[in-house]
């Protein structure tokens, strides 16, 4: 239930703060080791909220990642 309890208090964008309190754990360490991961419905959100708020596009070739936008085209080998 705890387990469940945090993941999903992370999704709906409760800061990790908040839970450590709401568990009442000493340390935030203990919540974030113990508890937290991201799901694919957190890598989801947070790509769709970098595209919106930074309109740079990532492609993976081979071992060099571009970045581009209307302006802007880097290559990170």
């Amino acid at each position: 239930m705890r387990h469940t309890f945090v993941v999903l208090s992370l999704e709906a964008g409760i800061p990790l703060e908040q839970i450590q309190h709401d568990l009442g754990h000493e340390s935030i360490s203990i919540t974030a080791d113990t508890y937290a991961h991201i799901t694919k419905k957190m890598r989801k959100k947070s790509k769709k909220n970098f595209r919106s708020t930074c309109p740079i596009t990532f492609d993976k070739c081979g071992q060099k990642l571009f970045l581009y936008s209307e302006n802007l085209l880097l290559s990170i080998h």
